[in-house]
């Protein structure tokens, strides 16, 4: 139980240092040569809200880390909606289960070929009229509006 109040408190410490530092050009994300700053967060955060409309939506993310699945993360959290990590390392009957218990407004993915390639998911997903969302379709080059 402490674990988890620590695990808590963590990432609420997380996402209020995100929030104070959206306004800054320091680095937020560093993979190897890749560097992404706040400034990034900032404008994926806006294009998230511009499509993402509503509070309180379950959201249900598929990804390895990444700069895209980081900035989605705090996007959910900061337009006050709830986030259902998920990974496609889970037997597909696991993940339908947990997708017909959570029952999620959005799934965002890296690719529909996810989709594509298994018509057990496809299906439920067309069945239960599932939004689907790429990561790509909030990136975006436009100048940020914050």
């Amino acid at each position: 139980m402490r674990q988890t109040k620590l695990n808590q408190l963590s990432n609420i410490n997380f996402i209020k240092k995100c929030f104070q530092n959206l306004n800054s050009d320091s680095i937020f994300y560093r993979y190897y040569n890749e560097k992404k700053k706040y400034s990034e967060v900032r404008t994926y955060l806006a294009n998230f809200k511009r499509k993402i409309l509503g509070e309180r939506l379950k959201i249900v993310t598929f990804s390895d880390k990444s700069f895209e699945m980081y900035s989605t993360i705090i996007s959910i959290f900061l337009t006050n909606n709830i986030w259902i990590p998920l990974s496609f390392n889970l037997p597909i009957k696991r993940i339908i289960k947990i997708l017909t218990i959570s029952n999620p407004d959005i799934i965002i993915l890296e690719s529909y070929k996810i989709i594509k390639n298994n018509k057990f998911f496809y299906n439920f997903v067309k069945k239960k009229k599932i939004k689907i969302y790429l990561y790509e379709d909030f990136k975006n080059k436009k100048k940020n509006e914050f």
